[in-house]
């Protein structure tokens, strides 16, 4: 995992959604990309520090940054690479 931000190709900003909504909204975005290209996240609920990483591991695209902080309030950021 690298150890700040990639440079993105496309951004989700996923609002609310959570679970399964969530990994919905990331699934037909990240469809829209071309092998290598990065999408970035910006997930408001704090499962998704779990949920988009195991998503990644199932769908062989890579996750190459997040930044989840301590405080619930602010928005955590992924970066996955299009495998």
């Amino acid at each position: 995992m690298l150890n700040s931000p990639p440079t993105d190709d496309v951004t989700l900003d996923a609002g609310i959604t959570g679970c399964g909504d969530l990994i919905l909204l990331i699934y037909n975005q990240v469809k829209t990309l071309q092998s290598g290209q990065v999408l970035h996240i910006v997930a408001y609920d704090r499962g998704a520090a779990e949920d988009i990483p195991a998503w990644c591991r199932m769908t062989h695209n890579r996750l190459l940054y997040q930044d989840v902080p301590k405080d619930p309030s602010q928005t955590s950021h992924f970066y996955i690479q299009k495998g």
